[in-house]
């Protein structure tokens, strides 16, 4: 009956993790046709994904969106929510609830007090009806005055708005379960493991 009682469970936690799982999406986008400066080359692209608590619903009108984790990259920086200071992941999606449009735009500002040496760093994705850019930006502090940067050195690379439509591809999976669901699952089967030995004796 024990053992029983913990299948049951272990069959219900699964459940409950699986219906509320998280949606990972994934954005693959092409590569640069356009580079200023020498930080980008053409082998380089926005990519990423970001992981929300539930999936996009069905006929979102530029609807944004907060992730749980995210991770962008423009080939030279790595975006993620904790070094990023401005955040914007904004979708619209069809009847079926895949993306058709998005717009990202994901900033990391100069520190403040600023020195030379500091850097800055944007990215953006964009695919609505006017335009389709992807792009990075990398910024180098050069000089600082009353504790601000005023003078960059600037780079930044971009697939230009009239190479692709849209600019890359999206594909969207589940979460992975979290750990802790399997260590609670082998406790269990080990605990069933010890009530059938004691049954049998």
């Amino acid at each position: 009956m024990t053992a029983r009682l913990f299948l049951a469970l272990y069959g219900c936690l699964l459940t409950v993790a699986v219906a509320n799982g998280a949606t990972v999406y994934t954005y693959t986008g092409n590569t640069y046709d356009t580079i200023a400066g020498s930080v980008y080359d053409s082998t380089m692209r926005v990519a990423g994904s970001l992981q929300l608590a539930e999936a996009l619903v069905p006929d979102l009108v530029a609807t944004a969106v907060t992730p749980t984790h995210f991770t962008f990259s423009d080939g030279v920086t790595v975006f993620t929510e904790s070094n990023t200071d401005s955040i914007l992941f904004t979708f619209w999606t069809d009847s079926s609830g895949a993306i058709a449009e998005w717009n990202i735009d994901l900033r990391i500002a100069f520190p403040s007090p600023a020195a030379i040496g500091d850097i800055a760093a944007r990215l953006v994705s964009t695919h609505d009806v006017f335009i389709q850019p992807d792009g990075g930006s990398f910024g180098i502090c050069t000089r600082v005055a009353n504790g601000m940067c005023v003078a960059t050195g600037d780079f930044n690379a971009a697939l230009s708005s009239s190479t692709l439509n849209p600019p890359g591809t999206w594909r969207v999976s589940a979460a992975p379960l979290p750990a802790a669901v399997y260590l609670f699952g082998t406790g269990l089967c080990i605990l069933c493991g010890i009530a059938k030995r004691r049954t049998a004796v």
